[in-house]
């Protein structure tokens, strides 16, 4: 009884189970579930691990569209800072536009190898696919700035 985690990816042999964990997910999980279908995993898990049934009321539809975004390092260098979010902290669609590096620090994109999250955005909208498409559109528009590793042997 409780939170797990199960993850699975489709391929061309349909789908493949990756991951099962008795933990909750990581990263905009709980938050997800929360805002889309009333449910908090955290007070349920709770709950449930001193004996409580857990039977949370889920709503019968979405309570909001949404779509979460991680925006990956498009070059690998040092990311100057994180002003290109700033347009985004008041908006009513954006629930969320937050750093997760510190300006200053190294980032490392897809072609050099395991790419770094720089920032991750949270919009709703009356659709999902309208959701989808607006943090594209946020994402094509930023402007960040990742200057490049200074050169093994430069003073």
């Amino acid at each position: 009884m409780g939170v797990f985690h199960v993850e699975a990816k489709y391929t061309s042999r349909g789908a493949r189970l990756i991951e099962v964990n008795c933990r909750m997910g990581g990263g905009p999980v709980r938050d997800t579930n929360l805002l889309v279908w009333g449910v908090d995993l955290v007070e349920e898990h709770l709950m449930v691990s001193v004996g409580i049934p857990a039977r949370p009321p889920v709503a019968k539809r979405p309570l909001v569209q949404m779509a979460e975004y991680s925006i990956n390092a498009k070059t690998t260098g040092v990311i100057r800072g994180f002003e290109f979010l700033d347009r985004w902290q008041n908006h009513p669609d954006v629930l969320y536009a937050r750093p997760l590096v510190p300006a200053g620090s190294k980032v490392v994109c897809v072609e050099d190898g395991l790419p770094t999250w720089v920032c991750e955005l949270m919009v709703v909208k009356p659709t999902v696919q309208e959701a989808i498409d607006f943090v594209k559109a946020i994402e094509e528009g930023m402007d960040i700035v990742i200057d490049p590793l200074p050169k093994k042997g430069a003073a």
